[in-house]
């Protein structure tokens, strides 16, 4: 069994990483050779699995031989021919992964007659799995790098059902093969709670306006020449003293057709009023 070296990337070289959603982006694979297969339906039990916290796992090259299996019972996977290319991996170099118990329900397979296996080293954690009951599987010659991982401590890992439908190939030159819907747990996500921010009320004082007050105009009145002050209202000034002269000129032509004595030679008011209006001529 050869080992190749394996190039680590400085990203993978972590500690322990402790996540909760796991999102992985796409896994592209090289091409998978295998020999003609036939197979049959392979009824696989449910695996229940809960929240997975891993770090970055890096695998090693997976080459495989020719794989010659008798009759295979499965589960309803439907695919048609996949061509995928060569699948290199690095090392996997793991940080500390805590999980815990892994339940897995009961497998069951049909006839299956396999050859020799020949497998690199795999180091894996502890998996209890209910009845396996298979036949002989033969195989072809799998050489695979050492996967080194580090401590793998796992908490309960609760899935729903795998369904999976029937495969049924002829020759069949394969690369991934996606399976039925895997249903997990519900993951929760902690809630952030911050605290209530109070804005500051700015309460200002109410307006109130308040009437305009006019200063009082005092105006005179004349009489005879003398002004005495009296308080009048504003805008009646104007009319006040036009009636003041008025009066005041009345005052005047009164005093002089009273004080008045006719001289010799002018006629009276009562001669002129008779002058101006017309005579009646009729006789």
């Amino acid at each position: 069994m050869s080992h190749q070296p394996v190039r680590t990337h400085p990203a993978f070289a972590l500690g322990t990483i402790n996540t909760g959603t796991i999102k992985t982006g796409t896994i592209k694979t090289g091409i998978i050779k295998t020999g003609t297969t036939e197979t049959g339906t392979i009824n696989t039990g449910t695996i229940k699995t809960g929240t997975i916290k891993t770090g970055i796992i890096k695998t090693g090259i997976i080459k495989t031989g020719t794989l010659k299996t008798g009759i295979i019972k499965t589960g309803t996977i439907k695919t048609g021919t996949i061509k995928t290319g060569i699948i290199k991996t690095g090392t996997i170099k793991t940080g500390t992964i805590k999980t815990g118990i892994i339940k897995t329900g009961t497998i069951k397979t049909g006839t299956t007659e396999t050859g020799t296996t020949e497998t690199g080293t795999i180091n894996t954690g502890t998996i209890k799995t209910g009845t396996l009951k298979t036949d002989t599987i033969k195989t072809g010659t799998i050489k695979t790098d050492t996967i080194k991982t580090g401590t793998i401590k796992t908490d309960t890992i609760k899935t729903g059902t795998i369904n999976t439908g029937t495969i049924k190939t002829g020759t069949t030159e394969t690369g991934t093969i996606n399976t039925g819907t895997i249903k997990t747990g519900t993951i929760k996500t902690r809630t952030v709670k911050t605290g209530t921010i109070k804005t500051r009320t700015i309460k200002t004082g109410t307006i109130k306006k308040e009437p305009i007050k006019t200063d009082t105009i005092k105006t005179g009145t004349i009489k005879t020449g003398t002004r005495r002050h009296k308080t009048m209202k504003r805008g009646t000034r104007r009319d006040t003293m036009k009636e003041r002269d008025h009066q005041q000129r009345d005052q005047e032509s009164h005093h002089e057709e009273t004080d008045h004595e006719e001289g010799p030679g002018e006629r009276s008011v009562e001669e002129r009023d008779q002058e101006r209006t017309p005579r009646d001529t009729r006789p």
